[in-house]
């Protein structure tokens, strides 16, 4: 059994952003598995990562149309249950040290309560990403991504509370209701318990749901003594991501309720 698979979905993503990301990936001392699940309308990308792909740890899957994050990532679920004792689900614009995986996985190891982890996110410039998140609800979403910036100081308070912004990101925080899809690390035994990501939600919010449903039944970790680098672009200024942040929203309302 491998100590970790590794699933990364692209569209249309930087070959780039992907090579470093890898490169990240090969220097940890762990047995692992990548699997690159490829939404793109054509495999362009495989041709710019023909030099990636021959090393047989590495394995490029082309789905022929854009499926969906959570839908890219369950093809390699389904592929590494028991073949696996963590897999990450880790987006392409990432980057971290080469000692990440393997002190995250040996804290995984001494802490066997926990089946979720994710460790501190900071941008690029290094200042702190707050990707630990209370569940989401109609106030908290509609401050923080459709009022203007005066109206948010007015409700900072609330706005604080939503990000977990009142807390100190240098502390471990426990059974976080919502932990960012940008970096997941799960034991693969519960994502198999749990049948994966839901499918029906095909971007944005998928993670909220993930990790309610991991909740149910075991707990999660922030764990804040490593980190990674995460490229955020965010989706304000993008009307087909705004789009599919709010159906994805709508259907996780839907199912855990609109008010957090």
């Amino acid at each position: 059994m491998r100590d970790i698979s590794i699933s990364v979905v692209l569209y249309k993503t930087d070959a780039q952003e992907i090579q470093k990301l890898l490169n990240c990936i090969y220097s940890s001392n762990l047995s692992y598995k990548v699997y690159l699940i490829d939404n793109s309308p054509d495999d362009n990308l495989k041709h710019k990562l023909k030099e990636y792909l021959q090393d047989e740890k590495t394995e490029y899957i082309f789905t022929g149309k854009n499926i969906g994050y959570g839908a890219g990532h369950n093809i390699a679920i389904n592929r590494v249950k028991n073949k696996s004792k963590y897999h990450l689900v880790i987006n392409a614009d990432v980057a971290f040290e080469k000692s990440l995986l393997k002190e995250l996985i040996d804290f995984m190891d001494a802490n066997v309560q926990f089946a979720h982890l994710m460790p501190k996110v900071l941008y690029p410039d290094g200042s702190v990403q707050y990707l630990c998140r209370n569940k989401p609800s109609v106030q908290s979403i509609f401050l923080k991504r459709l009022m203007p910036g005066f109206i948010q100081k007015k409700y900072k308070e609330h706005l604080d509370k939503y990000e977990f912004k009142e807390k100190n990101y240098n502390d471990f925080f426990y059974d976080v209701p919502f932990l960012s899809g940008c970096f997941m690390l799960f034991r693969t035994s519960v994502l198999t318990e749990v049948n994966g990501f839901n499918e029906s939600i095909f971007l944005y919010f998928e993670d909220a749901d993930i990790t309610q449903r991991i909740l149910q039944k075991h707990h999660n970790v922030y764990y804040p003594l490593n980190y990674i680098y995460h490229n955020y672009k965010g989706t304000k200024n993008n009307f087909k991501l705004s789009f599919f942040a709010a159906t994805g929203l709508l259907k996780y309302f839907r199912t855990w309720g609109f008010f957090g």
